[in-house]
């Protein structure tokens, strides 16, 4: 069966980069009992979602972030009562700069791998490694880490490096 319950609490606000309103940023809600709220800013960087009262995390997705070129910031615990209106805004960092990272396995490159790089254990992003085995991760500095995805090319080497490459910039 499928219940329908109006939402009776916003939260909106914008989400800007350097200063610029950031538009097309997909947000998250997640909240008790599984309620997922999606939400994406406008042209204007503005965005409004509206929920049950109750506690959630809000955030921004991280992915549509990184593909502007920003760091997307933490996700925030939110409660909301009924009737209420919250404003918060997201400022975003500019990711200045890159890393340049080749999968080798058996001293090859291994072509076209799914490569999941983690932010200091708070930020996952997927990526997929060239035909020479080399991806490119924007950064903002600090520690990184990678996995690749072994199951999905069938990688039979115990022995698969990701070693960081000169940047040509």
């Amino acid at each position: 069966n499928l219940t329908m319950v109006q939402a009776n609490a916003f939260v909106g606000g914008t989400v800007t980069g350097s200063g610029t309103p950031l538009p097309y940023q997909l947000l998250f809600m997640f909240g008790q009992n599984g309620r997922v709220i999606l939400g994406q800013t406008d042209l204007q960087g503005h965005y409004e979602l509206s929920a049950l009262d109750g506690d959630y995390v809000l955030g921004v997705v991280p992915e549509t972030a990184v593909q502007l070129g920003f760091f997307p910031p933490n996700q925030m615990n939110v409660s909301l009562q009924n009737g209420e209106r919250k404003t918060i805004d997201f400022a975003l960092q500019p990711l200045t700069g890159r890393l340049v990272a080749q999968v080798v396995a058996n001293q090859r490159p291994v072509q076209s791998i799914a490569v999941s790089v983690d932010f200091q254990r708070s930020l996952y992003i997927d990526f997929r490694a060239d035909v020479n085995g080399v991806f490119t991760v924007p950064t903002i500095g600090g520690d990184w880490g990678f996995q690749v995805d072994r199951k999905s090319t069938r990688l039979n080497s115990s022995h698969t490096d990701i070693s960081r490459m000169p940047s040509s910039a």
